[in-house]
């Protein structure tokens, strides 16, 4: 048995903030971990406009809790344009669904959590599209997926963490036009049959022996500013000029905005180009009044 701050089933979260809370192993013993640090689910959680935040997970003996700001066990997890930052435990958001079960994650970021910043054990579908996985102090994605799952990860950046993304060890994995860099040991890390596919990325570091033909636009520095407000609810990292993730993307997930929301597009500049990553480095000069 584990303790949680808050416990909820089929939980949606609207303009809510979730801070300050703390969860650890029950005091008459039982596991050496706990599950929740902000809050518990079981069956649906959906969060919206939301911030899961410094909250902690817990256990004996050093061990660290799963799920610091967020532990959801059940059918679905789905999340637009909310935080998960400096969480402390194993995980800022921990996901363990069913094989039926689908993950769909938008316009969010997972930022400075003492571990893996978004973590899924999952057989069913993982979605992660026009989002920011930064400064995690583990993976940034801790990506578990069954051979009977699949992983999709569009117009996103993975950077900054101390490793990237772990893309599982057996289903497939399936990234467009995402930036993962800048890892302190290593961006995009592969074990065993994992099928990977996609097209349009930048890729600094990986220990995958080779890429499909087309992954890779380049692994050259994508030339990222800070974690910051760059406008949008959640804080995002610019790409600065020069930067080679400029105008080479693709938007095959269809989005219409960067993550920022409706008022930044995901196209911009007179040849509706695409920037690989979160967001559009010049998506305010969408008129084309300035190019690059």
């Amino acid at each position: 048995m584990r303790w949680a701050a808050a416990y909820g089933v089929n939980v949606f979260l609207h303009h809510s903030t979730i801070s300050g809370n703390s969860a650890g192993p029950t005091p008459m013993g039982g596991t050496a971990y706990s599950e929740g640090g902000g809050i518990a689910v079981t069956g649906t959680f959906a969060m919206y406009e939301s911030t899961i935040s410094n909250n902690q997970a817990y256990g004996v003996s050093g061990n660290l809790g799963f799920g610091a700001g967020v532990f959801a066990r059940g059918n679905s997890v789905i999340a637009a344009y909310s935080s998960v930052s400096n969480n402390r435990g194993n995980s800022g958001l921990h996901l363990v669904l069913s094989a039926s079960a689908s993950v769909f994650i938008k316009g969010s970021t997972f930022s400075n959590n003492q571990k893996q910043g978004l973590q899924v054990a999952n057989s069913g579908q993982f979605w992660l599209i026009n989002s920011t996985v930064s400064d995690n102090g583990g993976f940034g994605i801790f990506d578990q997926q069954s051979n009977t799952g699949s992983t999709k990860i569009y117009n996103s950046t993975v950077a900054f963490n101390r490793y990237g993304a772990y893309l599982g060890r057996y289903g497939a994995a399936h990234v467009q036009s995402t930036i993962v860099s800048n890892s302190a040991v290593s961006d995009i890390v592969t074990n065993g049959s994992v099928t990977l596919g996609g097209a349009n990325n930048l890729v600094t570091t990986s220990d995958a022996a080779s890429f499909p033909a087309g992954f890779l636009i380049a692994n050259l520095d994508p030339l990222l500013g800070p974690l910051q407000d760059n406008g949008g609810p959640t804080l995002t990292r610019m790409l600065s000029r020069g930067s080679p993730a400029l105008g080479t993307g693709n938007n095959t997930g269809g989005t219409v905005s960067d993550q920022r929301g409706p008022l930044y597009p995901r196209t911009s500049g007179t040849n509706k180009s695409v920037d690989i990553g979160a967001v559009q480095f010049d998506t305010i000069f969408a008129n084309g009044f300035e190019e690059m």
